[in-house]
């Protein structure tokens, strides 16, 4: 369904896994490998134009993936949905990637996610 997203047939990592490298290497340079669960804040933007779907329409499509809008004020233009996951695993790419394919498929951009840094001790924890 999602196939036409930038893959090479050689294999390489799709953009978005790059980007989520350079994400996962930031945690890493405080000494957090990513591989704990914790809460996950991912962002996505309307198309400039004013093309793109709505918000509700946007909250419906991506109800089976569990995630919770947390941007709910309809008069804000973007989306902020936030889920608790690792984000360490080639799982968490493919799921960044789903994501940026269902917001480009209705009009919007999806600009990334961020993540608080677990250090020694925190391993699980998350607010």
């Amino acid at each position: 369904m999602f196939g036409w997203l930038k893959r090479s047939d050689r294999g390489e990592r799709s953009e978005r896994a790059q980007k989520n490298d350079k994400l996962r290497a930031a945690l890493a340079d405080y000494g957090d490998d990513g591989s704990e669960p914790r809460e996950v804040v991912h962002f996505a933007y309307p198309s400039p134009d004013g093309a793109g779907a709505d918000r509700n329409e946007l909250m419906i499509d991506l109800a089976y993936l569990g995630m919770e809008f947390l941007d709910s004020d309809p008069t804000r233009p973007s989306a902020i949905l936030r889920e608790v996951r690792e984000v360490a695993s080639t799982e968490f790419d493919r799921h960044t990637e789903e994501l940026e394919a269902v917001f480009l498929g209705k009009s919007w951009q999806y600009d990334g996610w961020e993540s608080a840094v677990l250090t020694e001790g925190q391993e699980g924890k998350y607010t």
